[in-house]
């Protein structure tokens, strides 16, 4: 894996990490948290992240 620094100042990559913090610090589930994530972001014209969907648990 290589560290890409665009997420350091983009304000939708900001956003979607403070978001899964939150969401994982109230106890949901990453699966969940992705498909919440996907689901918000998938119109704002950022192709979706090629990071692997977390098994379901």
């Amino acid at each position: 894996m290589e560290l890409d620094s665009m997420g350091f100042g983009c304000n939708i990559c900001i956003e979607i990490a403070e978001t899964a913090v939150a969401k994982y610090e109230a106890g949901e589930s990453l699966l969940d948290i992705r498909n919440f994530i996907d689901k918000t972001y998938s119109g704002s014209g950022v192709g979706p992240t090629p990071t692997p969907m977390p098994k379901g648990e």
